[in-house]
């Protein structure tokens, strides 16, 4: 009879996952990468994952741990960003002058191919800003924390 009581009065663990913004946190941090892309909001793209990542960074190790990656991706590229911008520009600006001063005005045909060379790294650096929060996102929705290649560590 003892056997069929304790079988009556077994209590049922009930494990109740912890919701961040309404979403497991498999779903927080995959969402997380792809709020990258919220950039139809000016600035979209930045505020939302570092006001996703402040808002629950201490509730949850995993969130984290994602969020530092994101943040130090972003600050990451907007640094290439402004470094490739300001080698492109100063670099064509003194092939521009060098030309003008040696061809005496006649600059122009040469200038459009260096113009298009000068474009590369940063279509490269966008086209790893789209390719990075997708891989991340993936690697998010399995349970990895991923971390994005050339991402310098300001935030550990």
């Amino acid at each position: 009879m003892s056997d069929n009581n304790e079988n009556i009065f077994l209590e049922a663990q009930i494990v109740v996952e912890k919701k961040y913004w309404g979403m497991n946190e498999k779903t927080f941090c995959t969402l997380l990468h792809l709020a990258q892309f919220a950039n139809a909001v000016p600035m979209g793209g930045i505020i939302l994952p570092l006001v996703m990542w402040l808002t629950n960074r201490d509730e949850s190790e995993v969130i984290n741990e994602h969020g530092k990656h994101v943040m130090n991706w972003l600050i990451s590229e907007f640094i290439y960003s402004l470094v490739i911008a300001f080698i492109v520009f100063f670099v064509l600006l003194a092939v521009f002058i060098g030309m003008m001063i040696l061809s005496e005005g006649r600059a122009a045909p040469v200038l459009i191919p260096l113009v298009l060379l000068g474009c590369i790294p940063g279509m490269c650096l966008s086209l790893l800003g789209f390719i990075f929060p997708i891989v991340g996102a993936v690697k998010a929705s399995k349970g990895v924390c991923w971390k994005y290649p050339l991402a310098i560590r300001f935030i550990k």
